[in-house]
């Protein structure tokens, strides 16, 4: 899925780059979802529903791209569509990461307080999340990283759970309120 200079935009409820029983890869060429120079997105949502799957790409599984303001939450990004396996790994590794913010994609929200805000971002054949580039003041919160969807089994990410290289000020990685601990 690909969104241009396009504002406002909600994306809820796919499986991408998954077979239809969302247990193996059927992957796409490049990216899951390609977002470049907008704002205002939802990618997700906080109920069972409008829950995307993304996994089995050959490329990221969700990649900003001078994207401002958006939101990207109660997705698993890298799993099956159980959130208990990691269904990226049938897939050659070309530095695929789970969510990747970069040429200064600010002011996003990528999880929440609350269960249904929380990614999944495990199983990923490079880093379940990646800040680059001038990427600033974006929030990172209450996700799973490197577990199942249940949060108690392993399910890592092969090179880690988080990078920040070359990003601007203010990104914010947990926090101190209750649920904010990634």
């Amino acid at each position: 899925i690909e969104i241009n200079s396009s504002n406002n935009n909600t994306i809820e409820g796919n499986w991408i780059g998954l077979n239809a029983a969302g247990t193996a890869a059927s992957a796409n060429a490049e990216r899951g979802i390609y977002a470049s120079a907008s704002t205002g997105l939802l990618i997700g949502g906080t109920s069972a529903a409008s829950r995307n799957v993304i996994a089995g790409n050959a490329q990221m599984g969700i990649y900003f791209d001078d994207v401002d303001a958006s939101v990207i939450s109660g997705n698993y990004v890298g799993t099956n569509a159980a959130g208990t396996g990691d269904v990226n790994g049938a897939v050659a590794d070309t530095a695929k990461s789970g969510v990747f913010l970069t040429n200064g994609s600010s002011g996003n929200t990528i999880g929440g307080l609350t269960d249904g805000a929380r990614n999944v971002l495990s199983g990923n054949n490079h880093f379940g999340f990646e800040v680059l580039f001038g990427s600033q003041n974006n929030l990172l919160q209450g996700n799973y990283i490197g577990t199942d969807a249940t949060g108690l089994v392993a399910l890592g990410n092969i090179n880690g759970g988080a990078v920040f290289w070359n990003a601007g000020t203010g990104n914010v990685f947990g926090g101190g309120a209750a649920g904010a601990g990634n």
